[in-house]
């Protein structure tokens, strides 16, 4: 059995986005300072976090019936919805925060899931 056969595709997503944040980090930080580094790592977080929240929402209803999951399903897209336009208004008034480069690393760390779902659906 392969080392990775029991975690859940939600589980390898999260990975990846947490491991592409750690690399937009670092290359904000050799291209831009460490204020490009703070910007788009924050902004990288807010996706991260917004799709945590949602993949912990539809977990808790694993075992419920099909309403009840899909009532779960609703209320962890309004909650991931929610959670990211609080996380934006928060640290946009960080000192120093550079707004677009907050947007880049939110928009690389978002579609990080679309991308690899279609690769691996493709495998």
């Amino acid at each position: 059995m392969a080392a990775g056969a029991n975690v859940s595709t939600v589980n390898k997503v999260l990975v990846l986005q947490a491991f592409v944040l750690v690399i937009i980090i670092l290359v904000f930080f050799l291209a831009g300072g460490l204020s490009s580094a703070k910007s788009s790592g924050l902004g990288g977080l807010i996706a991260l976090l917004a799709n945590f929240l949602f993949a912990y929402w539809v977990k808790l209803a694993s075992d419920k019936s099909p309403k009840q999951m899909l009532q779960y399903f609703y209320i962890g897209e309004v909650a991931k919805i929610f959670l990211t336009v609080v996380l934006f208004i928060v640290f946009v008034q960080i000192p120093g925060i550079q707004f677009l480069t907050l947007l880049v690393g939110y928009a690389i760390v978002l579609s990080v899931h679309w991308i690899a779902l279609i690769i691996w659906r493709n495998l």
